[in-house]
């Protein structure tokens, strides 16, 4: 009994933890437990889980698709409106360019009515004065002729004269007074005359102006 309690001692001196190892190394409140139903089942309720986050990822990323292509949508609208509206602009700058432009015209037109109207109140000016000139020297010379008095022819000189010299009629010329807008042309015209023809009759040449109230000689 001695030497196998011995030995019993000996072989637990060398192995003192024997097979406490397993023990120890997972002690009894740390120790994995089974699972009643198994891993399997676990597996099996991790995958529709899976589904449903990748499904909802997949919602996230069209939800954001749609909202960019609607901004992007609203963007082009407002491009195209800020682009018509420009448009509108330039259409306007061009309508007041032409609207000046037309004025300028006016304008210059306006002016050159005013020197032209001007120059006819001038040329009229000097016309009625050369007539009042003309009209003042005609009574003159009337008033020469009265005061100078006109010989006395007696009859028997009538009659001498009636005997040896047939009568001679003196025809008094025909005169037109000019008008304004009347030409040479249409005076000749008027009268029967040609252009040419009323100018030898005048003394006049062919580039001369006429004036309203001036008389020329349409018939001798």
């Amino acid at each position: 009994m001695e030497w196998k309690d011995s030995e019993d001692a000996e072989s637990l001196e060398k192995d003192p933890k024997g097979d406490f190892l397993e023990d120890e190394d997972y002690p009894v409140w740390q120790k994995p437990k089974k699972s009643l139903f198994g891993d399997k089942l676990f597996k099996k309720i991790e995958i529709p889980f899976i589904a449903m986050g990748v499904g909802l990822v997949v919602l996230i990323i069209l939800f954001a698709v749609s909202i960019s292509s609607k901004d992007n949508q609203n963007f082009d609208n407002q491009v195209a409106s800020i682009e018509k509206r420009l448009r509108q602009i330039e259409d306007r700058l061009n309508n007041l360019e032409l609207n000046t432009g037309s004025g300028k015209q006016i304008a210059e037109q306006n002016s050159k009515l005013v020197e032209v109207n001007d120059k006819i109140s001038r040329l009229e000016a000097s016309v009625a004065l050369r007539m009042d000139q003309i009209a003042a020297e005609m009574n003159r010379i009337q008033k020469r002729a009265s005061s100078s008095g006109t010989p006395r022819i007696s009859a028997t000189d009538v009659k001498k004269t009636t005997a040896t010299k047939p009568a001679q009629t003196t025809a008094t010329p025909k005169y037109h007074q000019v008008r304004a807008g009347e030409t040479l042309y249409s005076i000749g015209k008027r009268y029967g005359l040609n252009l040419e023809e009323l100018l030898r009759l005048n003394k006049m040449k062919s580039k001369e102006v006429i004036y309203p109230g001036q008389k020329l000689v349409v018939e001798k």
